[in-house]
């Protein structure tokens, strides 16, 4: 199944109102770790679990878009719905020495068996922004936690439009 959705400004891949359909697949990038598409308990894969995370476009490990806002989206899906399941997205900007979180959304809806997008966003600043999610829940009574920070993203004064 392909999941779409309407990006906020960018430059060369990513680009304001740009609708991108990508399709999920094992070879995407993200997930529990950002060297390949893993689970959201952290075993990139190595056994099957109920929840994925990725970033997107598939081979963009940013997630970030910008416009009027700097956008992060991270696309998850639960495949077999947990009993809680608790996600933090952290919109991160570098201020210095050091990664500052500039705005959090902590969702605590369980995600759907097909791909949903979930973003944090901020007033447009230039910089560099990354996008940081953490994950704790637990299934059939077994508490699982996990989570990734994506790369970082320039910001340039004119993506602030």
């Amino acid at each position: 199944m392909n999941r779409c959705t309407t990006l906020t400004a960018l430059a060369a891949a990513l680009t304001l109102s740009l609708t991108a359909c990508v399709a999920p697949s094992g070879g995407g990038s993200g997930g529990g770790s950002l060297s390949g598409q893993g689970d959201v308990h952290g075993n990139n894969g190595n056994h099957t679990q109920p929840c994925e995370a990725d970033f997107k476009p598939a081979g963009d490990l940013t997630g970030i878009t910008t416009g009027a806002s700097v956008k992060a989206t991270l696309w998850v899906r639960c495949t077999t719905p947990p009993t809680e399941h608790h996600l933090t997205l952290e919109l991160q900007r570098y201020n210095t020495s050091r990664y500052n979180t500039i705005e959090t959304r902590v969702i605590d809806k369980i995600p759907p068996e097909i791909w949903q997008p979930l973003f944090v966003s901020a007033s447009c600043i230039p910089g560099k922004w990354r996008l940081k999610w953490s994950v704790t829940g637990s299934v059939a009574g077994q508490p699982f936690a996990g989570g990734a920070t994506g790369e970082p993203y320039d910001v340039k004064v004119s993506d602030c439009a």
